[in-house]
């Protein structure tokens, strides 16, 4: 059994025994200042793992190889470059990358399309078996941050799933990378999929449902009974008040992945952390979960990838060059800001 698929075993075995509420592993300890806990939302794709370079990239060169395309090798800064280049797609970037360098001679003009689809074919065989592997590397610092997080008793939540699929796992990499003893204890949100439970939808015989669908099944009646109330209550709430409503139908729609990222999605995922919105951090590594955590009240804070550290990041409340000491984001710094923010200093 691969590190993910074992990670997953013993999720799901915890949910099963704590299907009524959210799985009491993921509850962090209290606070040892006696204070209400904070808490911390983590970018999976970008944050924990430099997704486009680390996995995405080398999946790539790995198909190329595979087709016997020796000369087709991505450097990180020839793939940023693609990034801009392309139309967002996999198959986008192999066709920005041809009509650059010249499509292969023997190639007629109309099989180009049915040989991209190879290559993205092959390319989507080699990261799923990165992620089985667990040879998709953490940043560095990223598990010491969320280890000091959790041993200060903050409530952590991971947010899956703004520059990947579910299906490619990503998030499972990051989970087992990170290792039992803290993936038991985060709370797991993925974008894009549906968050509501639905009995009439299983897996196949000998299909196991992936980790971040159990994840979000085993929270699903948490959120249909807590999230709307969370939001009508909101403003009420002088702590966790933000300057603009959420219309619950928006919150809805979010949690059936229709809405994509957005605040409201953002403030469900903790409604079901019990937390409100001004003492929790989002950290992330792209403007559009910045600007939803700004949107809502939540303290934003850039992390961005080597290729993106001269970026703009203009909804960023903080931006760090890395993790740790120095110019990098710690727990420690982090909760000092939570800490001046609300007047707990």
């Amino acid at each position: 059994m691969d590190r993910c698929a074992w990670i997953g075993a013993k999720w799901r075995q915890e949910c099963r025994r704590q299907s009524r509420r959210t799985c009491r592993a993921i509850r962090p300890c209290a606070s040892s200042t006696g204070r209400a806990p904070f808490g911390l939302l983590l970018e999976c794709d970008g944050v924990l793992i430099d997704t486009h370079k680390d996995g995405h990239r080398v999946a790539f060169n790995s198909a190329f190889s595979e087709m016997g395309l020796d000369c087709s090798n991505w450097s990180p800064s020839v793939y940023h470059d693609l990034l801009r280049c392309g139309d967002g797609s996999a198959e986008g970037l192999l066709r920005a990358f041809f009509d650059t360098i010249g499509w292969p001679t023997m190639l007629a003009t109309a099989d180009r399309e049915p040989f991209v689809n190879r290559l993205h074919a092959a390319k989507r065989k080699h990261l799923a078996e990165m992620v089985q592997s667990g040879s998709i590397p953490l940043r560095k610092g990223a598990a010491e941050l969320v280890r000091e997080a959790l041993e200060a008793g903050a409530k952590v939540g991971i947010i899956a799933g703004t520059c990947s699929t579910p299906e490619e796992r990503i998030a499972d990499a990051a989970l087992a990378a990170l290792g039992p003893g803290m993936a038991e204890r985060l709370n797991v949100y993925v974008l894009g999929e549906s968050m509501v439970a639905d009995e009439d939808k299983t897996s196949a015989p000998g299909q196991e449902l992936s980790l971040e669908r159990q994840f979000a099944n085993a929270q699903a009646k948490v959120k249909e009974d807590e999230a709307s109330a969370f939001i009508l209550s909101l403003q009420a709430d002088t702590e966790a008040s933000v300057p603009l409503g959420i219309d619950p139908a928006m919150l809805l729609a979010a949690k059936r992945g229709k809405a994509g990222l957005s605040a409201a999605f953002l403030a469900a995922c903790l409604a079901t952390m019990d937390l409100p919105l001004r003492r929790c951090a989002a950290v992330a590594a792209n403007n559009s979960v910045l600007q939803a955590a700004q949107s809502a009240g939540i303290l934003a804070a850039a992390v961005p990838p080597a290729l993106s550290a001269q970026g703009t990041f203009n909804n960023a409340d903080a931006k760090f060059d890395g993790f740790g000491p120095g110019g990098g984001v710690t727990w420690r710094r982090l909760e000092a800001m939570l800490a001046k923010a609300i007047g707990e200093q």
